[in-house]
């Protein structure tokens, strides 16, 4: 860190970071060094060299808060299911695996939309419906008006209940 910067010392630690991400990478060394270590002797500690550095502390609480942090998404992901399975109709959980429940509730929802679509159709059919007959009462209306003014006022009856 002190010591000035030596190109071909950089090129040799790149190599060995290279080799030592591909013997990291090899899982196969991964389970022969596991093997030699269930081998080694109980009171001795391991005498396989190790492939990988021991982790910090930081490094250890790191992962231990990653490991926590996950869990609580897990957590709040299976409640979200278990909410979403319980918003669903009966004839729709059949199946109470996650991903069932997601696959229904897709289902279920898909089925809403169109059903609110088809709704939303037949509401307005039945406004144009309604201005259709609204304007009928009013022809209707205005009929009866023009035949009370036809009639002569000794006839004595009144259709003025009609108009309004």
């Amino acid at each position: 860190q002190g010591l000035p910067f030596c190109p071909a010392l950089f090129n040799l630690n790149r190599k060995a970071r290279r080799i030592t991400m591909s013997k990291m990478a090899n899982p196969s060394r991964k389970r022969k060094e596991a093997e030699l270590a269930a081998e080694a002797p109980a009171s001795k500690k391991s005498v396989v060299p190790s492939l990988f550095p021991a982790a910090s502390s930081s490094d250890q609480h790191r992962r231990e808060r990653h490991r926590a942090s996950e869990q609580r998404r897990r957590e709040k992901l299976n409640l979200v299911i278990q909410e979403l399975s319980e918003l669903l109709p009966e004839s729709f959980t059949e199946r109470v695996d996650k991903v069932s429940i997601v696959s229904q509730a897709v289902t279920y929802t898909k089925e809403l939309k169109n059903l609110s679509n088809k709704l939303l159709q037949d509401t307005q059919e039945l406004l144009v419906d309604n201005n259709k007959l609204k304007l009928e009462v009013a022809s209707i209306r205005n009929y009866i008006l023009q035949l009370s003014m036809d009639r002569t006022p000794s006839s004595g009856s009144s259709l003025s209940s009609f108009s309004s």
